[in-house]
């Protein structure tokens, strides 16, 4: 079989024209859409980096405050111990027949009462039972003369100096 070389038909020049001016415009639509969807992609990226460092600012925010939580929580379970021990106290006391809804000090007392110290604390055994303690110190007054504090009592005389020389006080 021989091939036949056929020549396309010629198009009409206004069949032409029409052809070119819808070339153009999809030419246009296609700038257009192009420009949109990159103007979109790079939204789109900018929106994924802000979410991200929202993600992580959230994320160390829940960490903080579930720190804070925890360490609030100590706090209301020790002052919830710390106020079932006392009243506990309180009933031994008011079941020795002390009235402690009308305590009234004398002298003598407050003068005592203001020169301690009260540490109260209450501990949990891992037997499940709580362990109380009170323990009342006096008060250190400042001391006149030559001393220093030496984990919190008063030692009179002078601090001794370090013998390598770093405190040079």
């Amino acid at each position: 079989m021989k091939k036949t070389k056929k020549k396309p038909k010629p198009y009409p020049q206004k069949e032409l024209e029409e052809i070119r001016n819808s070339l153009a415009g999809l030419v246009a639509s296609n700038y257009k859409l192009a420009d949109a969807l990159s103007k979109k992609t790079r939204q789109m990226i900018t929106w994924q980096k802000a979410g991200k460092r929202n993600s992580k600012l959230m994320n160390e925010r829940e960490k903080e405050w579930e720190f804070r939580l925890e360490a609030v929580t100590k706090v209301a379970v020790d002052w919830r111990r710390k106020y079932e021990s006392l009243y506990g106290l309180k009933e031994i006391a008011e079941g020795m027949g002390i009235d402690t809804d009308n305590v009234k000090l004398t002298e003598e007392e407050k003068k005592i009462k203001d020169s301690y110290n009260y540490d109260h604390t209450v501990t949990q055994l891992e037997s499940g039972k709580l362990r109380q303690s009170i323990k009342l110190t006096p008060k250190v007054k400042p001391q006149k003369g030559e001393g220093h504090f030496y984990f919190g009592k008063w030692v009179p005389g002078k601090k001794p100096k370090k013998s390598n020389g770093e405190d040079k006080t």
